[in-house]
């Protein structure tokens, strides 16, 4: 359920499910911002989460409250300015190609890494506990 709450300076303050989504601020200078959110973080998929027409045009992609952008800079200043962040973290703009041309589905390796320690396990148990029994067979065993 969204509520629409709004201030009588003319912010708009939007709230789904109880959690506030959005914030539309318009300020008496005629300046204009917007915020959106996910779980009380900046978020927005969808486009910027932040985005000031103060600045004339300032914009900032948020995901899960840090900047992160996979198509682009996470910042960009009207000045043509860009900044590039991935997870939260700043990198140039090369180490972001670099990152998006390389980008490694990290579950699937997970999952990789996850067979390995298992086969690496059972080879243990293997060794310890059914090879001497195996061994201790074989050995009394008469031919």
């Amino acid at each position: 359920m969204k509520e629409y709450i709004k201030e009588p300076n003319g912010t708009d303050f939007i709230y789904h499910n109880g959690k506030l989504c959005c914030i539309n601020e318009v300020t008496l200078d005629g300046n204009h911002f917007i915020h959106w959110y996910k779980d009380g973080k900046l978020h927005n998929l969808n486009g910027p989460a932040v985005e000031f027409e103060l600045f004339n045009g300032h914009k900032e992609w948020w995901r899960n409250g840090k900047r992160h952008r996979i198509n682009g800079p996470a910042i960009e200043f009207s000045t043509g300015e860009k900044f590039w962040y991935w997870h939260g973290k700043p990198c140039s703009r090369h180490e972001y190609q670099l990152i998006c041309n390389n980008r490694i589905d990290l579950n699937k390796y997970m999952l990789i890494a996850f067979c390995v320690i298992t086969w690496a396990m059972a080879i243990a148990i293997i060794k310890r506990l059914i090879f001497p029994m195996v061994l201790s067979l074989v050995m009394n065993l008469n031919f």
